[in-house]
């Protein structure tokens, strides 16, 4: 959710606003990269990332019922 409302953002700015350490954030936004729900931009040492059709994560978020 994050992401989607601050697209862009780098690993140390999201990690700081879930409050999860960058290694864990790191992990998981490296598995959202690879299965193509978020999109990662490098420009020189630092990566930034943004969700790819926001839209359609938002409805599979709500979708999704809550225990």
């Amino acid at each position: 959710m994050s992401l989607m409302e601050d697209p862009g953002m780098n690993n140390k700015d999201l990690s700081s606003a879930i409050g999860l350490s960058p290694s864990t954030v790191s992990w998981h936004l490296n598995k959202l990269v690879a299965t193509g729900i978020v999109k990662k931009t490098v420009h020189g040492r630092e990566s930034n990332f943004e969700v790819i059709g926001p839209e359609k994560v938002a409805e599979l978020i709500t979708s999704v019922p809550t225990i």
